[in-house]
């Protein structure tokens, strides 16, 4: 009886309060997690972010990450994140060495903490195009280059 009642309790409080994480911005994408979790991050500007990784699509010659992202309570903005084909043959190429798929959301999501670092407040829906430089310098802070 006290079970059933905490039960009925709890599912119309989720009720109330309605869904954790804000809804896919798109349903293209694969590679998402069963779960979303928000995580926090702390920039280097003085904000504090929320996001959530959405999963990854292939489009035009690239992989596009896309992260759901707030600095604000109840406003989330999309952000992608382009890692484009070419950049990640090159690097290969030049490296003699394959990057996972592991690997290419680390730079991905390091490509996104960098621009929170320098972005005071919601940036807004926002793509970020990766080149060469910029996935060398991912990978060398994470010590995979």
């Amino acid at each position: 009886m006290v079970v059933s009642k905490i039960t009925e309790f709890w599912r119309l409080w989720r009720n109330v309060i309605g869904p954790r994480t804000p809804t896919p911005p798109d349903t293209g994408l694969a590679g998402a997690p069963v779960r979303q979790r928000i995580k926090t991050y702390s920039a280097e500007s003085g904000y504090v972010y929320q996001h959530v990784y959405r999963g990854y699509r292939n489009k035009d010659a690239a992989r596009e990450f896309v992260f759901s992202v707030s600095s604000q309570p109840g406003r989330w903005d999309s952000l992608t994140v382009r890692l484009g084909d070419a950049v990640i043959t090159e690097w290969e190429r030049g490296n003699l060495r394959v990057l996972t798929s592991t690997q290419k959301y680390a730079v991905a999501k390091m490509a996104m903490f960098h621009l929170l670092d320098e972005t005071a407040g919601t940036p807004g829906h926002l793509e970020i195009a990766l080149d060469l430089s910029a996935v060398e310098k991912y990978l060398e802070h994470l010590q995979i280059a």
